[in-house]
């Protein structure tokens, strides 16, 4: 297997976590991470533009204002979750006005908790 360069095998199968926009929650607010095994990344903000190339080969997204639209789900294969902080009642269903399009994930196992 080819190991990335800075990266340890080890790393490499650990599920990669990108948290997209951190500074969006307050810095008071306490953000768990998850008991398994994984690699966390995070930016303080992504432009919508930027989503794809942050997001290339993690395994669970977490968002939290930034929009993360069809094209991206369909260019991003490992994606297999999109972990929604705030976005529960603004996940896309279909109208303009939504952040992520959960209808682009029907066509592969990509869990919204």
């Amino acid at each position: 297997m080819d190991v990335p360069s800075g990266s340890s095998a080890s790393e490499i199968d650990k599920m990669r976590i990108v948290f997209l926009d951190r500074s969006t929650i307050g810095p008071s607010v306490n953000v768990s991470k998850p008991a398994f095994d994984h690699c966390w990344a995070e930016y303080d903000r992504t432009a919508p533009d930027k989503v794809i190339k942050r997001l290339a080969g993690a395994d669970i997204a977490v968002p939290n204002k930034v929009p993360i639209q069809r094209d991206a789900i369909e260019a991003l294969p490992n994606l297999k979750m999109i972990w929604g902080t705030a976005l529960r009642d603004r996940i896309r269903t279909g109208g303009p006005a939504s952040l992520s399009d959960r209808r682009a994930t029907h066509h592969r196992p990509v869990a919204w908790p």
